[in-house]
């Protein structure tokens, strides 16, 4: 009897060791996880604007590929998400993530467009012989009353502007404007006659930026920066065509960072 419960002691014992060493290695992985989003929010301006992520940054996401395909799915359907609950039942969204952000749930609704419109002409202002055309607009100086000069623009665009200028530093091309920014209306090809661009150094450098810094990049998380900056203590100094060979950004994503980051 004795040798029996000797026996039935070892063996809880072994179940009970087993049990910890399948624990363990998931415990510490949560652990770790919770570090890493502390961190990568600490470096994230709060609160952020769910329902104003552009594509590059929906994938500069420390999430799940079937979260961010849900982000980019809303964004091209101008579907807002309106409330915390919504945020949490995204697929494959991370409550650990939701647990340590802070977010901003408001949202733009673009105007109707009606199919008929009457039109309606104005006359022809008044011309002179000595009148010149309107300076241009400095985008990367100008304030949001200034930006509303040029014709059309709008508010929603004057505000696209002024935010992308401040996230990146300042709006290098206007190719960039068009190809990336989303007025609330078609790009106007007349717009570049009222726009000028005095351009700025690039604010970061691969190899001579520290870390902090990179971390502001916008397209960059945590993993990127950490990986960077050791590559470059390893090797002295690291060049965009080696990132490219990592599969983080497609080349036209890093010719888009090249115009901010040099190396």
């Amino acid at each position: 009897m004795l040798q029996q419960l000797q026996h039935t002691a070892i063996l809880l014992l072994f179940a009970f060791l087993a049990g910890l060493m399948w624990l363990f290695p998931k415990s510490k992985a949560l652990n770790e996880r919770e570090v890493f989003l502390e961190l990568w929010w600490s470096a994230v301006d709060t609160p952020m604007r769910v329902n104003f992520l552009d594509s590059m940054r929906i994938e500069s996401l420390p999430l799940q590929n079937a979260t961010k395909g849900a982000f980019h799915f809303r964004r091209k359907r101008n579907w807002p998400i309106k409330t915390k609950d919504e945020l949490s039942s995204l697929p494959g969204i991370d409550s650990s993530w939701i647990k340590y952000g802070a977010f901003d749930f408001s949202f733009v609704t673009k105007p109707s467009t009606q199919k008929h419109k009457t039109f309606i002409p104005r006359p022809a202002p008044p011309t002179t012989k000595n009148s010149s055309p309107p300076p241009k607009v400095d985008i990367n100086a100008a304030d949001s009353i200034a930006l509303l000069t040029i014709p059309g623009v709008g508010p929603w665009g004057a505000r696209t502007i002024i935010r992308e200028r401040e996230r990146w530093g300042s709006i290098i091309t206007l190719e960039q404007l068009k190809d990336k920014f989303p007025f609330d209306r078609n790009w106007d090809d007349t717009w570049a006659q009222s726009m000028n661009i005095v351009r700025r150094p690039p604010p970061w450098s691969l190899n001579g930026s520290s870390f902090d810094s990179l971390l502001k990049v916008p397209a960059f998380n945590y993993h990127q920066v950490k990986k960077i900056a050791f590559y470059r203590e390893s090797f002295d100094s690291i060049h965009w065509s080696e990132i490219q060979q990592w599969g983080w950004w497609t080349k036209e994503e890093i010719d888009f960072f090249k115009l901010y980051i040099t190396e």
